[in-house]
């Protein structure tokens, strides 16, 4: 986790689960993510969201298991027409929580945290579980019928500014080397 995370996940105390007060058993916990959770993050990836959260909580002597279990949307912008749209989320992640002598992540679902350590604040897993969920490309998904979500007028204009290369020049010498490949 990012340490400029860590600063801001000190204050969501709303997101802390605390292990004395569970039994060596499964509970369930429900968060829900709205506006002042994004707010607090400050994230360029989205605008803001409505997202579910259900966490399963496992204690056992040894350790912790966390499962996540995320859905809902966030408002994100379109890659494309760059208008806003809502991105669905769906995403499951389970996290490993050991006991070591000091606080550490061996990979991105392990951590190591002290035995004395009494509580774990969930609110930067979740952020980097909402991005962890996040498409690469946002576009607008397609209408009904079949048509671009996108902006109809920001299309127009980028179809203007299209550079089209089709007549594709090569050089002769490469030619050659291109045929050898395709007798093979």
């Amino acid at each position: 986790m990012q340490p400029e995370i860590r600063r801001i996940v000190k204050k969501n105390s709303e997101y802390v689960v605390r292990f004395s007060e569970l039994k060596d058993d499964t509970e369930t916990f429900e968060f829900s993510l709205r506006d002042t959770f994004f707010k607090d993050f400050q994230s360029n990836e989205w605008e803001s969201g409505r997202v579910n959260v259900v966490v399963d909580v496992i204690k056992r002597p040894d350790g912790i298991t966390i499962d996540f279990e995320m859905k809902g949307e966030l408002t994100v912008l379109c890659d494309r027409c760059l208008d806003a749209f809502a991105q669905p989320v769906n995403f499951s992640q389970r996290l490993f929580v050991k006991y070591g002598q000091e606080p550490k992540e061996l990979d991105d679902n392990m951590v190591i945290i002290p035995r004395e350590e009494n509580q774990i604040d969930l609110a930067g897993y979740f952020y980097e579980y909402l991005l962890l969920s996040m498409p690469v490309k946002r576009v607008h998904p397609n209408r009904v019928n079949g048509e671009s979500g996108c902006n109809k007028e920001m299309l127009k204009k980028l179809k203007q500014h299209i550079v089209n290369n089709s007549v594709e020049d090569t050089d002769p010498r490469w030619d050659a080397l291109k045929r050898l490949i395709d007798k093979n």
